[in-house]
């Protein structure tokens, strides 16, 4: 089967949730023929020296072009627009020369440059609903947001009405697409490398009081959520552990983020392997209250046995319970009150990790693979026809 690939990323490094959900899913059809249609920042940009040495990756082709200017168009996302237009000739070249089975469109805001096809079926695989994530923002700046919202929703919908088939990552998400394509919303939710992840139960992990905090330190909700934990939370842990410590991992911290850093607070920017940072940790700690999707640093700490401190959105889209999977909490306070409970007694949490950890291993990147495998296949096939 020959498939297009359009992203907005590059295929490497893998430090991001989107690019991790890009390469994982792609790795599920690598048997089939991949075209990758990939946005650069710039023309200085080589995907090429961002593989794998030894052509150990799934792309039979790589197309690239740098993002073009912000060109006014009213009823379309900026993000959208500056998907090169290139790349909308490049792949009309290509399926001209030799028509493809399937378009995967790897985030909406690719379809912007989809031109049209001989024969291929369109999958858009969203990782989270743009609209939703302005409409969480209207309480800020309900003009400004609500204007983005507007346009963000009008977009998704045409293109959601073009696709074939959509696959989104939660059951929120599939509510949204569905009110609009009852037809399709297919759930193909993000996922864990799970056998990176070494099962350490809280009563044997490090005695230090060192709480975490990962993501992407670009995003606002990270930003705030990493803001909350060293501010917030953390003075109040070290009233009763003065050598209580915290770790805000992620790369490109923000100037804001960066100015958070003291001698109790590590901002570590971006790290090789990830799964290495929670061995040494006691208590993750997950503040964000806003954004969209799912949130894609809930599984490492369930998948690790560390006990999990979270508000309720924060676990959005994980079919975790309070109580049973990870410890609720609605304000700094209460998450500082909840890390100390942690702190003091960590053998009694270690039911709650040993099922946290069964939740992370249902969310295998190797099963849901299969599952997107399926979608691609069957479309492939009705394509062919």
């Amino acid at each position: 089967m020959r498939i297009a690939w359009l992203t907005p990323y590059l295929p490497a490094p893998l430090d991001s949730g989107g690019r991790i959900r890009m390469a994982k899913l792609a790795e599920a059809v690598r048997d089939h023929e991949l075209h990758l249609f990939s946005s650069i920042e710039s023309v200085d940009n080589r995907v090429e020296d961002l593989l794998p040495p030894g052509g150990d990756h799934p792309w039979a082709s790589i197309t690239s072009a740098p993002r073009g200017p912000d060109r006014f168009e009213p009823t379309c996302p900026k993000n959208a627009r500056r998907y090169p237009r290139e790349l909308k000739r490049r792949l009309a070249q290509a399926d001209e020369d030799e028509p493809f089975d399937v378009v995967v469109v790897d985030h909406c805001q690719t379809g912007h440059q989809l031109p049209p096809l001989r024969r291929a079926k369109v999958l858009v695989a969203e990782h989270n609903i743009e609209s939703e994530y302005w409409r969480s923002q209207l309480t800020k700046r309900p003009v400004r947001h609500g204007l983005k919202w507007l346009v963000w929703r009008r977009y998704e919908r045409v293109l959601w009405h073009r696709a074939d088939a959509v696959t989104v990552v939660s059951e929120h998400d599939r509510e949204v697409v569905q009110r609009v394509r009852p037809d399709t919303g297919v759930l193909v939710p993000n996922g864990i490398t799970f056998d990176r992840y070494r099962f350490k139960p809280p009563g044997e992990r490090t005695t230090e009081p060192r709480l975490l905090f990962v993501g992407l330190m670009t995003y606002g909700p990270n930003v705030l959520a990493a803001r909350d934990l060293a501010q917030d939370v953390l003075p109040r842990v070290r009233e009763a552990h003065p050598r209580a410590l915290a770790t805000l991992a992620g790369r490109n911290p923000t100037p804001e983020v960066r100015a958070l850093a003291s001698p109790s607070v590590d901002v570590t920017g971006a790290v090789d392997d990830i799964s290495t940072v929670f061995d040494d940790h006691a208590v993750y700690v997950n503040l964000v209250r806003w954004g969209a999707g799912s949130s894609l640093k809930v599984l490492e700490p369930l998948a690790t046995g560390m006990p999990l401190v979270a508000s309720k959105f924060a676990v959005r889209g994980w079919n975790l319970a309070a109580g049973k999977h990870y410890i609720e909490v609605a304000s700094a306070a209460e998450a500082a009150e909840q890390v100390l409970r942690v702190l003091s007694e960590p053998e009694k949490f270690r039911d709650m990790a040993e099922r946290g950890r069964e939740v992370a291993r249902r969310y295998a990147w190797s099963t849901l693979g299969l599952r997107f495998r399926k979608v691609i296949e069957d479309l492939g096939v009705t394509g062919r026809q």
